[in-house]
C-alpha cells in the first residue's frame, strides 16, 4: 500500500507528531532498494554476523532471540538485510557517478591534525596566542592548564578529523593555515579558538571512500524524493476529512 491510500487520519496524526517525513524517508529508501537480489550465501552471512554480535551460538538462536522480543523473523530479516541491499543497489546505481561526487566533494573530506584552545574570554585567549607564538609556552601545556574543551585531555591535540565535520569558521582557517603556525584566535559561537595546522591527510578514492561516495549519492536521491512526496501529502493534511 502506497503512502498516499493510507487511511487519512493515521497520515495526519504522523504529521502531527513530526514522525511523517522519516516514516516517507524510510518507504522511499525500502521501496528503491526493493528489488535488489541477494544470495542464499549473502543472507546466510548477514544473519551470522548478527548472531556473533549479540553474542548467540546459532542463526536458531538468533531467530528465537527476534521472537522473544515480539519481533517476526521474517521482518527481523529483512531489517538485517536492509544495509546490504543499500550498499549494491547503490554501487549498481551510482558507481559511475562516484568518482565525480569525490572530487567534487574531496576538500572536505581530506583530514588533518591541530593542535586546539579553546576558551571563553577573548582576553585570555589573545594573551594565551601571544604566549605560543613568542614560544613562551607549548600547546600542550596551555591546553591542559587552560582549554575548556575535550582537548583539554588530549594535550590540545585533535584528529585526524574529515574538515567536513569542523565548524565553518574553523574549516576556513584550516584550509588556508600552513602547517607548524599559531593562528590568531578567532570567534566560533561561545567561544574563542586558537589553532596550528599540525597535518593533512589528503582523502583518496579506495574502496571504502567510493562507497561512501556511492552511498551519499543515493541518499541525496531518497531526501529529494522524499521531500516532494511530503510536499504533495502536506497541504492534504489540513483537516481530518481531506482526502489523500
Amino acid at each position: 500500500m502506497s503512502l498516499s491510500q493510507w487511511p487519512p487520519e493515521i497520515l495526519i496524526d504522523l504529521h502531527r507528531h513530526n514522525l511523517l517525513q522519516e516514516l516517507i524517508v524510510r518507504t522511499v529508501r525500502a521501496q528503491a532498494v526493493g528489488s535488489v537480489d541477494l544470495t542464499a550465501e549473502e543472507i546466510e552471512a548477514v544473519r551470522q554476523a548478527r548472531a556473533k554480535q549479540l553474542r548467540l551460538d546459532s542463526v536458531e538462536a538468533l531467530d528465537a532471540f527476534f521472537m522473544s522480543r515480539g519481533l517476526a523473523v521474517e521482518d527481523a530479516l529483512w531489517q538485517m538485510l536492509m544495509p546490504l541491499r543499500v550498499r549494491k543497489y547503490a554501487h549498481a546505481t551510482y558507481g559511475p557517478k562516484a568518482e565525480a561526487r569525490f572530487l567534487d566533494r574531496k576538500s572536505d573530506l581530506d583530514q588533518v591534525v591541530y593542535s586546539l584552545l579553546r576558551v571563553k574570554d577573548a582576553g585570555l585567549a589573545n594573551e594565551l596566542y601571544l604566549r605560543l607564538s613568542g614560544r613562551e609556552a607549548t600547546f600542550a601545556d596551555l591546553a591542559s592548564d587552560f582549554s575548556e574543551g575535550h582537548e583539554k585531555k588530549t594535550c590540545g591535540i585533535v584528529g585526524p578529523a574529515p574538515l567536513a565535520k569542523s565548524h565553518p569558521h574553523l574549516r576556513d582557517q584550516l584550509r588556508s593555515a600552513d602547517v607548524g603556525v599559531v593562528n590568531p584566535p578567532i570567534a566560533v559561537e561561545d567561544w574563542f579558538l586558537i589553532v596550528r595546522l599540525e597535518s593533512t591527510i589528503p582523502a583518496i578514492l579506495d574502496d571504502s571512500m567510493r562507497q561512501l561516495m556511492e552511498h551519499e549519492l543515493f541518499e541525496a536521491d531518497v531526501q529529494q524524493q522524499a521531500a516532494e512526496l511530503l510536499g504533495q501529502l502536506t497541504p492534504k493534511l489540513s483537516t481530518p476529512s481531506s482526502e489523500l
